[in-house]
């Protein structure tokens, strides 16, 4: 009986994250824009949205790093879980998020079950962006703090729902930050640029706010895209519009990501389209840029639905890892 209820909470819990919405779908390029969704990558975006209808949404995240090699083991389908719970509302040029996450780490297996670090934070951030023509910057206001419950025991799915959302959580030190961060776009016909820095202003150890110049170029992302307009220069709706965009994240850093992402939207009336996506991301070094780290390559799949004012989208993300381990997350969205 006890084994069934076990299950039943395990498969309740997974319909659940599933069926919900997400905080921030990919493709995350800083030069997107015209979604609601882009402005989570650039806060620029906001004054280059098509659609100011969705100035409601809430979202859920669900991702798990899974390791082929301890699928036998007790709780292999919990391995490093990472949900996360966000709220939004604004208007044409604001954006105001709340976000509640979950996470498990440190997972070890014992005789007597698997011990997890569990993990949740609470962050909140607003955004602000104002355009001038083609130019449009944007500033980001975010910070937060972390609690943990350290190595727990469990020894069944229903223990570790217990512990992973039930149970008490105490303060994790240091783990409080502060930051500012600004982003910029620029669009000339089909071409479009940003750029975003996370660390414009941050909160240091001594707790006082501080500017790195370092810590701007590391955390420095430059976005480039080309799409095919919603309009035809006559006025008529495009039906088939590509879109490609590569990005180069933390450009500055000694490891920066690279990352390509391909999209076709079918434009079916104004506010209805379907969109098909691919991503392709690696780690690179700025030492051997056109050398690929093995173990950090990804790929992305999803398809995306605005229907009206109902807006979803279901997203499959796998990173290639050393070791038989794989990255597995699964999306959803609804804009209202």
């Amino acid at each position: 009986m006890k084994k069934t209820l076990s299950l039943l909470i395990v498969l309740f819990f997974t319909i659940f994250t599933l069926s919900a919405a997400v905080f921030t779908v990919f493709p995350d390029n800083v030069s997107f824009y015209s979604d609601v969704f882009n402005v989570y990558s650039n806060p620029a975006a906001i004054a280059f949205r098509e659609d100011l209808k969705s100035k409601f949404i809430i979202g859920f995240t669900y991702g798990d790093t899974l390791d082929s090699s301890i699928i036998k083991e007790p709780l292999a389908l919990v391995q490093a879980l990472d949900n996360n719970l966000n709220i939004s509302f604004g208007g044409a040029k604001m954006l105001f998020s709340a976000a509640f996450g979950y996470r498990t780490s440190d997972r070890k297996l014992l005789d007597n079950g698997v011990s997890y670090d569990f993990i949740s934070s609470n962050n909140i951030q607003l955004d602000w962006g104002y355009r001038i023509k083609d130019f449009a910057a944007g500033i980001r206001i975010k910070g937060g703090s972390s609690a943990i419950r350290d190595n727990k025991v469990i020894s069944d799915y229903l223990g570790f729902f217990q512990n992973f959302l039930l149970a008490e959580y105490t303060n994790l030190d240091g783990s409080n930050y502060f930051s500012m961060g600004l982003g910029a776009q620029y669009h000339i016909n089909i071409f479009s640029f940003g750029l975003y820095t996370d660390s414009l202003l941050t909160l240091d150890q001594s707790k006082d706010l501080s500017v790195s110049l370092s810590n701007i170029l590391d955390t420095l992302t430059f976005g480039f895209s080309v799409r095919r307009e919603k309009y035809t220069p006559a006025g008529e709706l495009s039906f088939y519009r590509p879109r490609v965009g590569l990005s180069l994240k933390n450009i500055f850093s000694d490891i920066f990501t690279f990352e390509a992402t391909a999209e076709l939207t079918l434009q079916f009336l104004p506010n209805r389209n379907l969109s098909f996506i691919a991503l392709y991301g690696d780690e690179r070094s700025k030492n051997s840029i056109l050398k690929v780290n093995d173990s950090s390559s990804y790929i992305g799949l999803g398809i995306r639905l605005n229907y009206d004012k109902f807006f979803t989208s279901i997203e499959f993300q796998n990173s290639f890892l050393k070791d038989n381990k794989y990255l597995l997350m699964l999306k959803t969205s609804l804009f209202m």
